[in-house]
């Protein structure tokens, strides 16, 4: 990732949260990062991604409680389902974006042969022989879901972002909330303007783009470090 980066923040005028609540989302906020401090800050300094980024993130997706799964099998802080941290995990290999560091911490998960069977799986495609790699206690391991999660931001960034740098987190949002490879990424890749994507996503999407970058968006409430 290139080192200059523009996070867009208040990016529409439309609001979800009302003004009393920004003192009480600030606080949560707060309240994440000081106890997720350790796993945030090295999956922020590894994957080159703000910091309040990724507690704005973890906010809006669990608010913070490391054992929710929701009804589609999304797992812990950063919601990830299972398919996507295999995908994430696989598609850095495969796109040869392991670093030293994303390596020394794979393999704290993934010591040895497993290591090498996902070094294979990146090049086959074949995700038989690493599913069962892939346990609720490894997805809900607050460590690993904020680490990989934050390695999947980092790879939507890369895709969205423009050539001066800046990224537009209303198509970044999108694509973290309906996956990388659906049709509400794609409608987001053309997409010309936050208001043009809001009328052609789901009703659950569009809130959450104002919830992270309307009017008293999460991501613009940053006095909580």
């Amino acid at each position: 990732m290139a080192e200059k980066l523009i996070i867009k923040k208040n990016e529409i005028e439309d609001s979800f949260y009302k003004n009393h609540e920004i003192d009480l989302i600030s606080k949560k906020k707060r309240e994440i990062y000081s106890k997720y401090k350790k796993e945030i800050d090295l999956a922020s300094q590894n994957n080159s991604i703000p910091v309040d980024v990724i507690v704005s993130f973890i906010f809006i997706e669990s608010a913070g409680n490391e054992k929710i799964k929701s009804g589609a099998g999304a797992y812990g802080l950063m919601q990830l389902t299972k398919p996507t941290a295999i995908e994430t995990i696989l598609r850095e290999i495969r796109n040869d974006r392991v670093t030293a560091k994303d390596k020394e911490f794979l393999f704290k998960f993934f010591p040895g042969s497993k290591y090498e069977k996902l070094k294979e799986a990146a090049k086959t495609y074949n995700i038989s022989p690493i599913k069962e790699f892939f346990t609720d206690d490894l997805m809900f391991n607050p460590l690993f879901n904020i680490y990989i999660g934050t390695m999947y931001l980092s790879q939507l960034i890369d895709y969205f972002k423009e050539k001066d740098g800046t990224v537009p987190m209303y198509k970044v949002i999108v694509a973290y909330n309906s996956g990388f490879f659906s049709k509400y990424t794609k409608i987001a890749q053309s997409s010309t303007s936050p208001q043009d994507l809001i009328a052609k996503v789901p009703k659950e999407t569009a809130n959450y783009i104002k919830k992270l970058v309307g009017n008293n968006g999460v991501l613009g409430i940053t006095n909580y470090v």
